[in-house]
């Protein structure tokens, strides 16, 4: 992994991220230059610095990953969920999800039939009321979503957090437009729109919309962390670091 760091005054998001993985079979391995080792440099403005990792790969092709209070889910090639204990991942059931969120909120996911569910005591628990084709549980408490008419979605954490059998839920409409979205418990959510427009929004605990502010710079997914970090993808697949 080559992380690098490129000025761009005109645009929020300054740091842009080469991320290379390099998978290969057991008797690639014999060569040291096939090793699972990435590295990872940084470039600053001003002054520069650089440092190494060492990572380990998954033994499957990750489709979607998420993280949150220091738990890792996501999903492989034939839309299965996991989540990671220690260095070992382990499948959350036999429901296909095309994505799969932890948080605050717990673990919330979407089937391939956009259905919504709740990872509880061992499985997956549909929730009525809302069709989504993604949603996040990294907010405060709140369980935030779009579907694929870029309509936006809240579920108060009060009502996220009592989840635990099916039910019909009752979801908040969000005024505005998004094809993807991600939420901090401190710091808002953040969205992309279908013409590749980046916003951020504070959005409370009861999904209630306190400010709208337009990013500069273009992405297709944005992703933010409890500490305030921010991603996004650009269309060429591209990452940048806010």
């Amino acid at each position: 992994m080559e992380h690098t760091s490129s000025c761009q005054p005109k645009s929020s998001f300054r740091h842009r991220v080469e991320i290379h993985v390099f998978l290969h079979t057991p008797s690639r391995c014999r060569s040291p230059q096939r090793a699972l080792l990435a590295t990872r440099t940084v470039r600053g403005c001003k002054a520069g610095f650089s440092h190494h990792i060492r990572c380990r790969l998954s033994p499957f092709p990750a489709v979607q990953i998420d993280a949150g209070q220091g738990n890792v889910v996501m999903t492989d090639s034939n839309n299965y969920a996991y989540f990671l204990l220690g260095s070992q991942w382990y499948k959350m059931g036999s429901l296909t999800l095309k994505h799969v969120s932890v948080g605050p909120a717990g673990i919330w996911g979407v089937a391939l039939d956009d259905r919504v569910y709740k990872y509880v005591a061992g499985s997956f628990v549909f929730a009525n009321g809302q069709t989504l084709q993604q949603v996040d549980a990294g907010g405060d408490g709140q369980v935030v979503g779009v579907t694929d008419t870029s309509t936006i979605h809240c579920l108060k954490s009060t009502i996220a957090s009592d989840y635990r059998k099916q039910s019909t839920l009752s979801w908040t409409t969000i005024t505005g437009g998004l094809m993807y979205v991600s939420c901090s418990s401190k710091y808002g959510c953040w969205g992309v729109n279908s013409v590749q427009n980046i916003y951020f929004k504070i959005t409370p605990s009861t999904c209630g919309i306190s400010g709208t502010t337009l990013v500069d710079g273009l992405a297709v997914k944005v992703e933010t962390g409890t500490d305030g970090s921010v991603f996004v993808v650009t269309k060429d697949g591209e990452v940048f670091q806010r």
